[in-house]
């Protein structure tokens, strides 16, 4: 399974969360993520969006993008 090659290449996938105060919520959204995605394509990121969280989301996050480099904050 995967992405059908364009011009010699596969396609690149991005996923864009937006996040915002969601300390409590994104570390299961994006282990979710991370399990089903790469049923669905060969080539992926997940690029989290925080607009200026007052929480921990940048820290979960963070924590989150030393084990997955496919996830970016």
């Amino acid at each position: 399974m995967g992405d059908p090659p364009v011009s010699g290449r596969a396609v690149r996938r991005s996923v864009v969360v937006p996040a915002f105060n969601e300390a409590g919520r994104i570390r299961k959204t994006l282990e979710e993520l991370l399990t089903h995605l790469p049923t669905f394509v060969a080539s992926y990121e997940i690029r989290v969006v925080d607009d200026g969280s007052e929480d921990e989301t940048p820290i979960v996050v963070e924590s989150i993008t030393r084990m997955h480099p496919e996830v970016v904050l």
